[in-house]
């Protein structure tokens, strides 16, 4: 018997997040510039400031610091059920769904992007999706729940970004 545990953890939606960024940026620097009098006297204020550095200091301190903590406001809060039988997932004011581990038929993780978790079922439709912004362990937990509680055959597949490689794992039951 799988002992029940719970996560919680901000769901990454990234087009919510790039539309977020870039409508912020123009604001903050719109209002940055109303504030100095106007975008010419900001740029000015930028080439006199005098140091790269500090002038890299002082926008990431306005601009990127209240980005990053906005944006926790931006992306669903998740909190999973791990039960001996079930995945409850709560989404931040939505009703809870429930997906039993017998209907899970294959589990993806990496495959499609890197830190992404998807259940699927036996004709192939989407149960469920995770991408965890601050919570990436939890993803190893709800693998080992589902896993324990039916015989599932494991392939590896190594994937590449850039220069660094990490592995996709597809999870399929096992007909036996």
């Amino acid at each position: 018997m799988i002992p029940q545990e719970t996560y919680t953890f901000l769901q990454i939606k990234p087009f919510r997040g790039l539309v977020f960024t870039v409508v912020y940026l123009v604001v903050a620097i719109s209002l940055l510039a109303m504030a100095m009098g106007g975008f010419d006297r900001l740029a000015a204020f930028v080439h006199n400031f005098g140091s790269n550095f500090g002038i890299g200091l002082l926008g990431a301190v306005v601009l990127l610091v209240p980005a990053f903590l906005l944006i926790r406001l931006i992306y669903p809060k998740i909190t999973v059920r791990l039960d001996g039988d079930s995945l409850s997932i709560t989404k931040h004011r939505k009703e809870t769904q429930v997906i039993r581990y017998d209907a899970v038929w294959k589990i993806t993780l990496n495959v499609r992007q890197l830190n992404v978790l998807e259940l699927w079922d036996q004709q192939d439709r989407l149960l469920g999706h995770f991408k965890p912004l601050n919570n990436s362990e939890v993803l190893r937990k709800m693998i080992d729940a589902i896993t324990g509680s039916a015989r599932f055959v494991k392939s590896r597949q190594e994937k590449r970004i850039f220069k660094s490689s990490y592995e996709a794992l597809t999870y399929v039951r096992s007909h036996s």
